[in-house]
């Protein structure tokens, strides 16, 4: 059975113990990947080091951050710089489950636009998924991600990029048809731009979870979408789902010397 990396927790809190301790340089960084790597080798092929270069990106943006920070030169909603974390769901207060996978280490196999496979080929296995893929291009490191029951696979494209030739099939196909306000609609999967923009400004925008949309226009205007009551919807329907399952288990009661189920 395919299993979440646990050494990629090992590798954070092995770095974060050193540099609290003020002891953690890139000389002992190198090492410490270099150890881990080794460690789970054998289990992971050639994805236990996708883990490792992930956490290791994430330190060398912290060390940029802390520079910038001692020269004053922190871009302004960057208010706090703190070493990587742990793979946390901090809505929901649990540990993350992840599975990353080399993007030339799986391919995909469409059946149709709403479903199909994808292998792994270091493990010998052949995951059917669901849903649309929307855009075609070269595909990156896959992340498989367990969250509220279920598994969920991010795939990251280039869109309109072609594979390197070593990785023929690692080109995704995206859909050429949606369905959009009820109508079938025709589109473009190999260029993000759909349609000529109205204005001559651009806008960059951040998704999260207490902010759904932090937008950063270059006219100067934010604007801030919270989440706050999504989330709160979300937790109390959770709720009332978990109450209306528990309500419907079956009761047993004794009757004279007879068990009978009831049914709620």
């Amino acid at each position: 059975m395919l299993q979440p990396f646990q050494g990629g927790e090992e590798v954070r809190y092995e770095k974060r113990q050193l540099f609290f301790r003020g002891e953690l340089a890139w000389d002992k960084i190198r090492e410490i990947n270099s150890r881990y790597y080794h460690k789970y080798k054998d289990v992971l092929k050639v994805n236990a080091g996708q883990v490792i270069r992930k956490n290791d990106s994430c330190w060398r943006s912290f060390f940029e951050l802390l520079e910038l920070k001692k020269q004053g030169k922190l871009p302004p909603h960057i208010r706090k710089v703190s070493p990587p974390g742990y793979w946390k769901d901090r809505a929901l207060g649990k540990r993350k489950l992840i599975i990353i996978i080399r993007s030339d280490r799986y391919y995909i196999e469409k059946v149709d636009d709403d479903w199909g496979y994808i292998v792994l080929k270091d493990f010998s296995k052949r995951i059917r998924y669901y849903g649309k893929i929307l855009w075609s291009g070269r595909q990156g490191d896959l992340e498989i991600i367990y969250r509220d029951g279920r598994w969920a696979a991010n795939i990251p494209v280039e869109v309109g990029a072609r594979p390197p030739k070593s990785n023929r099939r690692g080109y995704v196909e995206g859909a050429r048809r949606i369905k959009r306000r009820g109508r079938i609609v025709e589109r473009n999967p190999e260029s993000i731009k759909q349609k000529d923009p109205k204005g001559s400004h651009k806008a960059f925008i951040d998704m999260g979870v207490n902010n759904l949309f932090a937008i950063a226009i270059s006219n100067g205007i934010g604007i801030l979408v919270k989440g706050g009551v999504i989330k709160s919807e979300h937790f109390y329907w959770k709720s009332e789902k978990a109450t209306l399952q528990e309500t419907r288990k079956p009761r047993p009661f004794r009757a004279g010397s007879v068990f009978i189920r009831v049914f709620v």
